[in-house]
């Protein structure tokens, strides 16, 4: 997945990306003037434990 990401960013332009999004939501922005950022954050790797997998752990 990183080498996919990586062949992406080399081919991008934030800078148009940018316009382009920001022509398409600009009616729906109230204060233009401000920038807001969202600063969400994932675990991208969750293991849900099961039963299984738990027993095969501590055989392990």
């Amino acid at each position: 997945m990183s080498q996919v990401r990586c062949e992406l960013a080399d081919k991008r332009s934030i800078d148009s990306l940018k316009n382009v999004l920001y022509n398409h939501w600009s009616p729906y922005i109230d204060s233009k003037s401000e920038i807001t950022v969202d600063a969400t954050c994932y675990e991208s790797e969750i293991r849900y434990p099961t039963p299984q997998k738990l027993l095969r752990e501590a055989v392990d």
